[in-house]
């Protein structure tokens, strides 16, 4: 099997999502935990049909180029503040520009489910209302998920 680098398929991706096409994507990186597990599940993609709400996973572009899938936590005077589920500090504020498509579905554990799903609802209602008591929930999880 041939790796490459995110920066050499995301732009091709983020093209194919700007044009109307759904895509999946296998998550990399530790930024969505507990929810999306690195290297284990997915999401599925599209252009948003509408402006993303709090609890929406979204895929943007930072200034810098890099992409990046996390969760809407608040929306203030027309800016994005995001965290990744296993973060504590809400980046923003991010223009709406650079949001270009939403996940509407993830494989979880080898499921697939959407945002309806009570597993999905817990983080985008909840796990994203305590972004500051999620260090002593991640301390907790980690140790019990070793068991």
């Amino acid at each position: 099997m041939k790796t490459i680098s995110a920066g050499t398929y995301l732009p091709i991706l983020q093209a194919l999502i700007l044009d109307g096409k759904t895509v999946c994507l296998n998550i990399s990186g530790s930024s969505m935990a507990p929810f999306l597990i690195h290297q284990r599940d997915s999401v599925r993609l599209q252009r948003p049909e509408h402006p993303p709400i709090s609890g929406d996973i979204v895929l943007y572009q930072r200034e810098n180029g890099q992409f990046i899938l996390h969760r809407i936590c608040r929306i203030k005077n027309g800016f994005y503040y995001l965290a990744g589920d296993n973060q504590t500090v809400l980046e923003g504020p991010v223009p709406p520009k650079q949001i270009f498509a939403i996940v509407t579905a993830v494989c979880r554990k080898g499921q697939w489910f959407k945002a309806e799903d009570p597993r999905w609802q817990f983080f985008a209602i909840f796990w994203r209302r305590m972004l500051h008591l999620r260090p002593i929930f991640l301390f907790i999880y980690t140790k019990l998920s070793k068991y």
